[in-house]
């Protein structure tokens, strides 16, 4: 829609310029011919003329400028947006990440790999009759309890 408004008050623009310039060109060509000069209701006529086209390049010149400053101002409200979205999609991401880790957390399979472990662990020690070694695999042991209970 602001395109559209812009290429109207574009062609406006070019219109009521090449208006000015040809009544200009008019009124120079006319003052610059050899012949009497025009009555004075001519004059006035051409001033008022010219008078209007002015007004109409005023009211055109303050109707561009209205319109880049609601242009800007646009800009900067689609950026905030982009801004709020791109920080709306990082959020949801993560919580899609921390609701992966709870999942994972809630997983009873993963603390059957520890008591496998632990398992594994205690028939070793049942089976080891060295006792310097049975000794290293009870501190294994306790290690990985201790462990578990965190």
């Amino acid at each position: 829609m602001d395109v559209n408004v812009t290429r109207m008050v574009f062609c406006r623009a070019a219109v009521l310029i090449s208006l000015f310039f040809f009544s200009a060109s008019l009124i120079s060509k006319a003052q610059s011919s050899t012949q009497p000069a025009g009555t004075p209701r001519e004059r006035q006529e051409e001033t008022q003329l010219l008078g209007v086209l002015i007004d109409e390049v005023r009211k055109l010149r303050f109707t561009l400028e209205q319109n880049s400053a609601l242009q800007h101002r646009s800009n900067l409200l689609l950026a905030r947006i982009r801004h709020q979205e791109d920080l709306i999609h990082e959020t949801r991401s993560d919580l899609r990440a921390l609701d992966n880790d709870l999942v994972e957390l809630a997983d009873g399979a993963r603390y059957d790999d520890e008591t496998d472990e632990l398992q594994d662990v205690e028939s070793q020690i049942n089976e080891t009759a060295d006792p310097s070694t049975r000794l290293e695999l009870v501190h294994e042991y306790n290690g990985i309890k201790h462990c578990n209970r965190r």
